[in-house]
């Protein structure tokens, strides 16, 4: 953890890199909500309008399962298996490499990877894959550790520094997410735009400061609305969080 203190009160701090080099859609990435994770149970809210739905995937050593094998009913046809939700997307292929119908989709995924990094890959579009793909990571450990530790501790996160490349700073304007359950089990969101605010990095157009004053426990979380790549620059955000522990927490470096 990082203490710091710019012109606030003293908290410490610890920052997620946001990667997209997928260019077909903007993905809402989420942060924390350890008991609702997409990483584990499958949330239509979470997704891109009118894009493949992003589902939970557990292969070995954290990988996604996204296999293309032979029909075991016909053995013509060609099947993608799934770790989860079984299988989708019959193709036409009788041999050699899977082809699709015109206007084929099939699932994505969103999972944390064997470097700890939270990953949303996409599935097809209209019969084309799109090659890249959405990560996050944090850099004082990975985002695997963060995640654990939200499931166990609470903190109160005060405010978010966000940083993006020159190509990007319509990223700002973005919408952010609080999304929390109650003692009943139903869910809300609370959304903030961190465009909205003024700050010591206004003469930055790449830069902004957004005050997020919420609590972040095992109910909870924030999704953040991430521009796919365009030009073949990958969309790369860093976002620093400044946050104060409540009660005991385990550290997260």
């Amino acid at each position: 953890m990082n203490p710091t203190n710019q012109g606030r009160v003293a908290l410490s701090s610890f920052s997620f890199v946001i990667t997209s080099t997928m260019t077909t859609q903007d993905v809402s990435v989420e942060m924390f909500n350890y008991d609702l994770s997409v990483t584990k149970i499958y949330n239509s809210a979470a997704q891109s309008n009118g894009a493949p739905q992003f589902y939970p995937a557990v292969g070995v050593n954290g990988s996604p399962v996204k296999v293309p094998t032979g029909d075991q009913t016909t053995g013509l046809n060609w099947v993608f298996l799934y770790s989860v939700g079984g299988q989708d997307a019959f193709t036409s292929a009788v041999k050699g490499v899977p082809t699709f119908p015109a206007g084929t989709n099939t699932r994505g995924f969103v999972y944390i990877d064997v470097n700890g990094q939270l990953v949303y890959q996409p599935g097809y579009v209209n019969s084309v894959l799109d090659a890249g793909q959405v990560t996050m990571q944090s850099k004082q450990t990975n985002y695997r550790h963060v995640f654990e530790v939200s499931g166990k501790s609470k903190f109160a996160v005060a405010y978010a520094r966000i940083f993006v490349g020159a190509t990007y700073t319509t990223q700002l304007q973005n919408q952010v997410l609080y999304i929390q359950q109650n003692i009943l089990g139903g869910t809300g969101n609370v959304p903030f735009n961190p465009g909205d605010y003024v700050t010591e990095f206004q003469q930055q157009p790449n830069v902004i400061t957004a005050d997020v004053n919420k609590l972040i426990n095992a109910k909870s979380g924030l999704t953040y609305a991430v521009n796919r790549m365009v030009g073949g620059i990958p969309n790369v955000i860093t976002m620093v969080m400044f946050f104060k522990p409540l009660g005991n927490m385990l550290e997260l470096v």
